[in-house]
């Protein structure tokens, strides 16, 4: 039996626990790409399920399947997951949480502050060498 613990009711029927499990493979994935901030799964399964990824579920992850935003499952508390449909899928997982997309907005603010008040300050003095007898 295969069972996982999610926070929500499944949005697609699921076989229940009590469902007697063929020795088939419940559907076939491969990593595509695996970096610390995206993860990339080519995923294929005959029937609805639930992809769990052995990684550490955090709000700052995002999830798409085939291109379309996911909502991505707390699974056993710990772990994260996506629900998918039967098929060929492509699911991705990306680390892209508030706090970074503001510290990266205010770095980059802060660079073009600094070189406005370079230049400003770079063309005042060039003028007023230019004034000087």
């Amino acid at each position: 039996k295969l069972v996982a613990f999610t926070e929500t009711t499944p949005p697609i029927p699921l076989k229940s626990p009590g469902t007697a499990m063929p020795f088939e493979p419940a559907g076939t994935i491969s990593i595509s790409s695996f970096e610390s901030d995206k993860i990339s799964i080519n995923a294929e399964t005959p029937d609805n399920a639930l992809l769990i990824l052995g990684e550490k579920y955090y709000k700052g992850w995002q999830a798409t399947v085939n291109g379309k935003p996911a909502e991505i499952q707390r699974v056993n508390h710990i772990l994260r997951g996506v629900y998918l449909t039967p098929g060929k899928h492509v699911v991705e997982f990306r680390f892209d949480p508030m706090p970074f997309k503001i510290g990266k907005y205010l770095t980059l603010a802060s660079f073009v502050l600094f070189a406005v008040m370079l230049w400003r300050e770079w063309n005042s003095r060039k003028k007023g060498l230019g004034t000087k007898d």
